[in-house]
């Protein structure tokens, strides 16, 4: 008797897939695993219809980066002349929960709903392509569902007495998930000119630009006071986290430094966006030691935004 073994392993960033299965002379392997494509969510149901032919035919809740493709398979009859008839599947699911969301991929497609075989060692490709749904707001990452989807039935005829076999394929099903948010600083924080003071003080920036003392430091008049400014980009209904630094140093031009610390955001550390771009204004308070260096001090600190 012929007997047919392919072991093959596949890698993703769920979950990795052993597989080895032996037959007598049908069997089906995987040519291209099947991709939705690269993508943004923009509404917290969504979807994507993924044609045989690769071709997205339909997506709602979507904004698509980057075209996914359809999935291949070869059949092949290996030593039996007779016939061989082949029965695509029906009623495929598979379901993912991952970060926030429901990931239902179904609906599978094929190019042909059977194939036939007459030539021993004849072989055919049949393109696989399926749905995604997505329930709830799903945070960015790259999916990918390594599984059994669907099963192959081989009838061999028309000797009754040969009987079938049933044959697997593990069809890989990729897709990523882009977050659509993004920060841009449009305005420096400024804390102006000062004289060295002869205590210790403070020099705070409001929200709204203001500039406060406290201890025994003289502010000069100058128009350079500014407090932060953000643009955050991102899509409408989702909560949207600040992270503000606990503090940075800044630098005169002999390697003296200050602190700057207290950082406050008029969005606080979370909000929901109620439009796709808002202003985020910053404040923060600079220490100014008794008697300390004079100098153009500077430095740099990060305001991060995610879902």
């Amino acid at each position: 008797m012929f007997r047919r073994c392919v072991c093959f392993l596949l890698f993703t960033s769920v979950f990795k897939v052993a597989s080895c299965w032996a037959v007598d002379a049908d069997y089906v392997s995987v040519i291209q695993n099947l991709n939705f494509g690269t993508f943004i969510q923009t509404s917290e149901n969504a979807q994507i219809v993924l044609d045989y032919n690769g071709a997205v035919s339909s997506s709602s809740g979507i904004t698509l980066l980057k075209n996914g493709n359809e999935a291949r398979l070869e059949y092949e009859a290996g030593r039996w002349s007779a016939a061989h008839r082949i029965y695509m599947p029906e009623d495929l699911s598979l379901t993912l929960n991952a970060n926030g969301c429901s990931i239902l991929i179904h609906n599978f497609s094929f190019s042909a709903s059977s194939l036939y075989f007459i030539i021993a060692g004849a072989t055919d490709e049949v393109s696989v392509g399926a749905t995604l749904d997505i329930q709830g707001w799903c945070k960015g990452s790259n999916g990918s569902l390594v599984d059994t989807p669907f099963t192959a039935t081989q009838i061999i005829a028309p000797t009754a007495n040969l009987g079938y076999n049933v044959e697997t394929a593990n069809l890989q099903i990729n897709f990523t998930i882009e977050e659509k948010i993004s920060i841009t600083n449009i305005q420096d924080l400024n804390f102006g000119s000062m004289m060295s003071p002869s205590s210790n003080s403070s020099v705070t920036i409001s929200l709204d630009g203001q500039r406060l003392s406290t201890g025994g430091i003289y502010l000069m008049e100058n128009a350079s006071v500014t407090n932060g400014l953000f643009i955050i980009d991102g899509q409408i209904g989702r909560t949207v986290y600040i992270n503000l630094p606990d503090k940075v140093l800044i630098y005169n031009e002999y390697g003296d430094t200050l602190t700057v610390d207290n950082f406050i955001s008029n969005k606080g550390s979370s909000f929901v966006l109620d439009a796709n771009s808002v202003d985020a204004y910053i404040g923060a308070t600079l220490t100014v030691p008794r008697n300390a260096a004079e100098g153009n001090y500077s430095g740099t600190y990060t305001v991060t935004v995610s879902y």
